[in-house]
């Protein structure tokens, strides 16, 4: 079941497709992408991600390797062959091993569990840059802090 159905719309921001089967992660994640200025959908395996996708392309993919009905290099695999500009950003708890692999199949980028959501941030900037209707948002270990434009 997809946690939340793509509707389309006119964006102003980069939207992102967050997969996780650990709730807290992918909710901590939207929270935080959200806050951000971002568009963000989720999915809780591989083939939401995919069924997703075909109904409503994304700016960025963020994806766990490890889930269940279908895994996360498989998953980036699919999604990239049907959208080869779409960028994805892998992250794993696992062994870096699987990192290493997901970026030779098609990550454009990786993390690992856990990260901060600092790096998060930046990482997802350097790839699509920052929303054009959010505040300027810094995250630190400490907490948050907004700064308005």
């Amino acid at each position: 079941m997809r946690d939340q159905l793509l509707t389309p719309d006119k964006r102003t921001s980069p939207s992102i497709l967050v997969a996780d089967d650990e709730t807290a992660i992918k909710e901590l994640v939207r929270e935080m992408l959200e806050s951000s200025g971002y568009k963000v959908y989720t999915a809780s395996d591989g083939r939401e991600v995919i069924t997703c996708l075909r109904e409503n392309p994304v700016d960025l993919l963020i994806t766990d390797l490890v889930m269940p009905e279908q895994e996360g290099v498989e998953t980036i695999c699919q999604a990239r062959q049907m959208l080869p500009e779409l960028k994805v950003i892998a992250i794993s708890g696992g062994a870096t091993l699987y990192l290493k692999i997901a970026r030779l199949l098609g990550a454009t980028a990786t993390l690992q569990k856990p990260f901060s959501m600092d790096a998060l941030i930046s990482t997802v900037e350097r790839l699509l840059g920052a929303p054009t209707d959010s505040p300027a948002v810094t995250w630190s270990d400490a907490g948050v802090s907004v700064r308005k434009p």
